[in-house]
C-alpha cells in the first residue's frame, strides 16, 4: 500500500512533542521530503537498477536520422535491445557509447546521447532492416506536489523518510522546554532505517553497463 506525504509527516511528528506544525510547518516538511526523495531514489537505483525500470520503444527508421530521438527524462540507462527483420536476424544488444566515440564506437548497434537526445552511430543506411530499439531506463522521479499525493517509492522507503524528517525537525528545533534535543540519535535512526531498506533491495541488484547523465 502506497504511503502519502501527509502520513509521512504525521509519523515524523510522532517522534517528539516539539515536532509540531507551529515550529515546523507542513510546507517546510514537504519541501525537505522532496529533496530527500531524489537522493533516496538515486541510492535505490544504485542498489537495484531494475526497481524502477521502464522502457521507451523507439521506432526505426527515425523520421529524421540526423535529428535523433528525444528521450524522456531519465537518470539511469539500464540497457537496450535492437529489433530487426529478416530470416536470420534476431534481437541484439543496443549499446550506448560516449559522445567522444561516436565516429568509432568499436561495437555494433551503437548510439550516443547528447542533451537528452539519442543519436545512432553511422549512417541511416547502416540501420536498414532494424525495426525498433527498446531503451530501458529509470525515469526522472516525479515528486509529489500535495499532502495527499503518494510518495513515489516502494513501501519500504516509508521509515527512512519518516526518520529523515524527524532528524530535520530535531535540527530545526534544537531544544524543547529547556532541554537539548539529541539530534545525533535522530540522525542515527534515520541512517539505520535508510541502510536497512537499501540492504533489503540490494539482493535484486545486477551488474550492468550504465549511462548516467553528466549533471547527476
Amino acid at each position: 500500500m502506497a504511503f502519502t506525504v501527509e502520513e509521512t509527516i504525521l509519523e515524523a511528528r510522532d517522534q517528539h512533542p516539539s515536532f509540531d506544525p507551529q515550529r515546523t510547518p507542513d510546507g517546510v516538511c514537504q519541501r525537505q521530503l522532496n529533496r530527500y526523495l531524489r537522493q533516496l531514489y538515486y541510492r535505490a537505483i544504485e542498489r537495484d537498477s531494475n526497481l524502477y525500470s521502464t522502457v521507451e520503444e523507439i521506432t526505426l527508421p527515425l523520421a529524421d536520422f540526423d535529428a535523433g530521438h528525444a528521450l524522456p527524462a531519465f537518470v539511469y540507462y539500464q540497457g537496450g535491445t535492437l529489433n530487426t527483420t529478416g530470416t536470420y536476424r534476431r534481437p541484439e544488444p543496443f549499446n550506448i557509447v560516449p559522445w567522444a566515440n561516436r565516429f568509432m564506437p568499436n561495437v555494433h548497434s551503437a548510439g550516443y546521447i547528447l542533451e537528452g537526445t539519442l543519436y545512432l552511430c553511422g549512417d541511416a543506411e547502416d540501420w536498414t532492416g532494424a525495426t525498433s530499439i527498446d531503451f530501458y531506463y529509470a525515469p526522472e522521479l516525479t515528486l509529489p506536489a500535495a499532502m495527499a499525493d503518494p510518495v513515489p517509492l516502494a513501501d519500504g522507503a516509508k521509515w527512512p523518510c519518516v526518520n529523515h524528517l524527524a532528524w530535520q525537525m530535531a535540527r530545526r528545533q534544537g531544544s524543547y522546554e529547556g532541554v537539548k534535543i539529541n539530534t545525533a540519535e535522530f540522525a542515527a535512526d534515520w541512517k539505520s532505517a535508510e541502510e536497512e531498506w537499501l540492504i533489503e533491495i540490494a539482493q535484486h541488484s545486477r551488474g550492468e553497463a550504465t549511462y548516467v547523465r553528466a549533471e547527476w
